[in-house]
């Protein structure tokens, strides 16, 4: 499903947050259209009412709340080796405060970093109830839903429908930052003592942009370095 809906190439999974916000809803549209069965047409059937609907749906939940789950499964299988097995280990402060953006509880394990030096901002994978948070980070326009079409007596509920199912995709595969930051602002409000920010292993994507402007928010950038 992923590599019809998707344009998968050597760099997809590298941007995988990213590309969920290129799902080919066309695509999902076209592909379910051939359950529109007309209206008093000879093989009409009552289900025909919800056909499109409920393809669309399996679509859309399989490549978010499906693919969420298979990708929590997958971090949570994800090794953690000794640390007496990694030839160079990074010279990791305990001490530090850690911003995690890395699901697994590495530094806690392998640099015996304690937990409350560290904020999981998108969970942690070593709590098998917590949420795993991943997403894109666009942020639709009014104008780009696919709702926006005006019901009128000749619309048909079943295209309505489906416009809504595969808007509740997008908003169900975006990165709710702003909500994230404010369930943490005490974490950030500790970076305001913070003298060097050091940035390890991030792609600084696009959806993780507002919590690099937090921090700047927070320390004073004329005295702080940033290495990256």
């Amino acid at each position: 499903m992923v590599d019809r809906y998707f344009s998968v190439d050597r760099d997809f999974w590298d941007c995988f947050e990213t590309r969920l916000a290129e799902f080919d809803a066309d695509g999902a549209m076209d592909d379910a259209a051939v359950l529109l069965s007309s209206y008093g047409s000879d093989d009409w059937r009552d289900s025909a009412n919800h056909d499109y609907q409920y393809e669309l749906q399996q679509i859309a939940e399989g490549l978010s709340s499906g693919l969420r789950r298979h990708f929590a499964d997958w971090v949570r299988g994800l090794p953690i080796p000794d640390r007496a097995a990694i030839r160079a280990p990074l010279r990791i402060d305990p001490g530090a405060l850690f911003l995690s953006f890395n699901y697994t509880p590495t530094l806690e394990r392998l640099y015996g970093v304690p937990r409350d030096r560290i904020l999981y901002i998108h969970g942690c994978a070593s709590d098998p109830t917590e949420a795993l948070i991943l997403g894109h980070g666009w942020e639709r326009a009014p104008q780009e839903r696919f709702d926006r079409e005006v019901q009128d007596e000749d619309s048909d509920m079943r295209i309505l429908e489906g416009n809504s199912i595969l808007d509740d995709y997008f908003d169900a595969t975006f990165k709710p930052t702003a909500k994230v930051i404010e369930a943490h602002l005490g974490c950030f409000e500790r970076c305001s003592s913070v003298g060097h920010v050091k940035v390890m292993g991030h792609s600084l994507g696009v959806a993780d942009e507002p919590y690099i402007e937090e921090i700047m928010d927070r320390v004073d950038l004329r005295t702080t370095r940033w290495t990256v």
